[in-house]
């Protein structure tokens, strides 16, 4: 087993990156996604029902195999510190104070709507010359949280609610913001560092354009302040204002009417408005925010 000698300075490493979190290779990161994708896959393969025509135990299943890419993933992160011997010196960093923690969470809002906003700046056109793959890609897939009255209507929202509001922000921000924006920071420097594992993270999405927008803000909030906090409680409100609305539409309604093809999809177009509307002039706000603090702090 080879040796990595990684350096323990004895001052506060900001605004380098740090030393821990950056000492596993970016190409070994990268297999770590290929091959946890693999093993995912093919379990899947192997083991999905036989007649999976989105049943309650069908919907059950995708939900805690989902889940379960995360966990490989999170996994193949532990292994690799556990040999290069790092493992104890990670840390999420400090705790954001209480006010900052609310404006993490509120990040969540705006970040949702712009979400909707470059789901249909780029699909919509897609829709009238590509209307099979656009199907494919946004509606042949199950929505996040279901509202039904089968026998395991509550454990799968409960198992969804985990694996989108716990699991996947604690594992992607660990592993992009953690080990892949630190590598890459030492390496390249802040902005070609949040690029690179910002475009990695997007690419992984079906919302590319939100996502790259995600990647970035959750990313420089992840250069200010050095702590992983920060962006996992923005990851994590953004993935559960989705399931809010499905539940509260759930609750008054008693179901969740999702468009599921692309006359529906196109009618609901004005979404994109009130979307950039009320999310365009926060994420403003926010990112003006931001600068301006790391301004007065330098």
């Amino acid at each position: 087993m080879r040796n990595v000698v990684i350096d323990h300075p004895t001052e506060p490493m900001r605004p380098g990156p740090s030393p821990h979190f950056a000492a596993i290779r970016a190409r070994v990161l990268l297999g770590m996604l290929v091959l946890s994708f693999a093993v995912w896959w093919g379990g899947i393969t192997l083991l999905w029902p036989k007649e999976p025509k989105l049943e309650d135990a069908a919907l059950l299943f995708a939900s805690a195999w989902f889940a379960a890419y995360y966990a490989l993933l999170a996994l193949f992160l532990w292994l690799a510190c556990l040999r290069i011997g790092v493992i104890n010196q990670l840390s999420f960093g400090s705790r954001p104070d209480p006010r900052e923690i609310w404006v993490y969470i509120l990040l969540g809002v705006p970040m949702s709507a712009v979400a909707v906003v470059s789901i249909y700046v780029l699909y919509l056109p897609l829709s009238y010359f590509f209307p099979e793959f656009v199907t494919a890609i946004l509606f042949e897939y199950s929505p996040a949280i279901w509202w039904r009255t089968e026998p395991h209507f509550l454990l799968e929202n409960l198992v969804d609610a985990l694996a989108f509001v716990v699991i996947v922000p604690v594992v992607e921000e660990i592993f992009f913001r953690g080990f892949l924006l630190n590598r890459w920071w030492r390496k390249y420097g802040v902005p070609r560092a949040v690029a690179f594992s910002s475009v990695v993270f997007a690419i992984l999405h079906v919302d590319i354009i939100g996502a790259l927008l995600f990647a970035v803000i959750v990313s420089l909030i992840y250069v200010k302040t050095k702590s992983l906090i920060g962006p996992i409680i923005v990851h994590a409100s953004n993935n559960a204002i989705p399931i809010l609305e499905n539940l509260i539409e759930g609750f008054v309604t008693g179901e969740v009417k999702m468009a599921y093809t692309l006359d529906e999809f196109r009618a609901y177009w004005w979404l994109a408005l009130l979307g950039a509307a009320v999310g365009v002039p926060w994420l403003l706000w926010f990112v003006k925010r931001l600068f301006r603090r790391e301004a007065v702090a330098a």
